[in-house]
């Protein structure tokens, strides 16, 4: 079994659920369990950390982001602190998430990106009032 094979059991679940509600998170967890026991990067742990999001709730999967080996090799990857603002946002921690929206806002080159962090930089300002 390659990363590919289960890269694709990953793609599968997601393919196979009918809504987003519904996606069978436990399965893709696990399978992340597997990607990482051959192919231990930061950017698969920080992808399973998203679905220990999904599983556990959002401060176990900041928790997860935080104990990434090598963790400072994401410090210029614009979906560590889209993620966490995210994280932190779902968590209820409004000042946490406009900190990393910001710090994603200005790492990344994309415009529709760049668009969508603002968007939820103007919402965590709103929710803030």
């Amino acid at each position: 079994m390659s990363a590919y094979h289960i890269e694709g059991a990953i793609a599968y679940e997601h393919c196979i659920a009918p809504s987003y509600e519904q996606t069978q998170w436990k399965n893709i967890l696990y399978y992340y369990d597997l990607l990482y026991q051959i192919h231990p990067t930061p950017v698969v742990a920080l992808n399973r950390a998203i679905v220990i999001s999904e599983v556990e709730g959002p401060h176990a999967a900041i928790r997860a982001i935080q104990s990434i080996p090598h963790l400072d090799s994401l410090r210029q990857y614009y979906l560590l602190p889209a993620t966490l603002g995210e994280l932190y946002a779902r968590s209820n921690d409004k000042k946490n998430a406009q900190v990393q929206f910001r710090k994603a806002l200005a790492l990344t080159k994309s415009a529709a990106e760049k668009r969508l962090l603002e968007d939820k930089i103007r919402s965590s300002d709103s929710q803030q009032e």
